[in-house]
């Protein structure tokens, strides 16, 4: 990813990410007892922009938590090592909506085709009222982001998420 695609990456960012607490890059490691995923917390949209170029650049896919985070490092369980947490407890912060559609053929928790998904989408955009989303093809489907003007807390995200 050139300087311009990390530009572009981070605009991006911030319009679907609170500029408030710590932000979660991921990526899905394969290890002896199977996949797991390694989380990388940064300080900001930048870092995020960052850390997503260089999964990329090791040819792997890069994920991204949608919330800011309380804490960098809570205690682990029974007194373990303090580490980065990517839970709802510590997810404080959002500044948009998303859904994930998947395409998958063959599969009935799926779409087969991205037609098939662009027509769900377009009815479900109908039904539900709410304005066309930003789309970003996810390689396995789209994924959709309605941004908020500001960001807004757990509580209150939840309670929109929960009316979708």
């Amino acid at each position: 990813m050139e300087q311009s695609a990390r530009s572009d990456t981070a605009a991006f960012l911030r319009r679907v990410l609170p500029g408030q607490g710590v932000l979660c890059a991921a990526k899905l490691e394969q290890g002896t007892k199977g996949p797991w995923w390694r989380h990388k917390p940064v300080a900001d949209v930048d870092g995020l922009a960052a850390r997503v170029q260089s999964i990329n650049t090791a040819k792997a896919d890069a994920y991204m938590a949608m919330a800011g985070f309380r804490e960098r490092r809570e205690a682990g369980p029974a007194g373990g090592r303090a580490r980065f947490r990517r839970t709802g407890e510590n997810a404080q912060w959002f500044r948009s909506l998303w859904l994930d559609i998947d395409v998958k053929p063959g599969r009935d928790d799926a779409y087969s085709t991205p037609a098939q998904a662009a027509k769900g989408i377009d009815r479900f955009i109908r039904e539900s009222g709410l304005p066309f989303p930003l789309v970003v093809s996810s390689g396995h489907g789209f994924h959709l982001y309605w941004p908020f003007g500001q960001y807004i807390s757990r509580d209150g995200w939840q309670r929109l998420a929960c009316d979708l």
